[in-house]
């Protein structure tokens, strides 16, 4: 399930369709959105999520063995410069840094890259 914008959301879909997806603003340019109202928006997203659940059913999500690929492109090239210092973590261009793991190594690196970005906010554009 992915909640975001209705443009992320509308990607989210063409890239794989059996998504769920809560579009919580509208976007307006690439800083800007209308926001839904916040009980709107997370009704909307509990609603969303508790229907996906139930679609998957007990035991029917599949694990994922072997290697899988998190390649992220972000806004700043400081980020993806900042990021190359963890091990394994490569740049494929001055933007876009990829790491190739096991998945859930690759969620916890992922958790790692927000925060990372979150501390440099006051670079504009952050990330």
């Amino acid at each position: 399930m992915i909640s975001g914008d209705d443009v992320a959301c509308a990607e989210a879909r063409a890239w794989d369709p059996s998504l769920s997806t809560v579009a919580v603003k509208d976007a307006r340019d690439r800083f800007a959105g209308q926001l839904r109202p916040v009980t709107e928006a997370r009704e909307a997203i509990e609603k969303t999520a508790r229907h996906a659940l139930q679609a998957t059913g007990p035991g029917t999500v599949d694990r994922v063995d072997g290697l899988s690929v998190l390649s992220v492109r972000w806004q700043s090239a400081t980020v993806a410069s900042h990021l190359c210092g963890i091990p394994t973590v490569t740049r494929t261009d001055d933007r876009t840094v990829e790491v190739t793991g096991e998945m859930i190594d690759l969620f916890r690196l992922f958790r790692v890259f927000t925060t990372v970005a979150s501390t440099l906010t006051d670079q504009i554009p952050y990330c």
